[in-house]
């Protein structure tokens, strides 16, 4: 499980170079951060370089197809349970 009281934020593309910088400051400040990527290009953090309690996730996304845009905010919902933050 996760800690259910820390902030999530969401990345959409955080495979970049802005979008893996976002994702590396939120998750400095302990929040929960998923990420999307779009092809085989997901992004891959090293939480050990972080904290011990780091909480990391990539997800596919294609922003072309309700159904995956649907399915990326139902993993969300379903394992955090929460979006605070929301970086397009």
């Amino acid at each position: 499980t996760y800690p259910s009281n820390r902030p999530v934020a969401v990345v959409i593309g955080g495979n970049g170079g802005i979008g893996s910088a976002c994702c590396r400051k939120f998750l400095s400040h302990h929040f929960t951060v998923v990420s999307s990527f779009h092809t085989n290009d997901s992004i891959d953090i090293d939480c050990s370089m972080l904290s011990d309690d780091c909480v990391f996730r990539s997800l596919h996304l294609d922003i072309n197809s309700s159904e995956s845009v649907s399915n990326f905010f139902r993993v969300i919902y379903t394992e955090f349970k929460r979006i605070d933050v929301l970086i397009i």
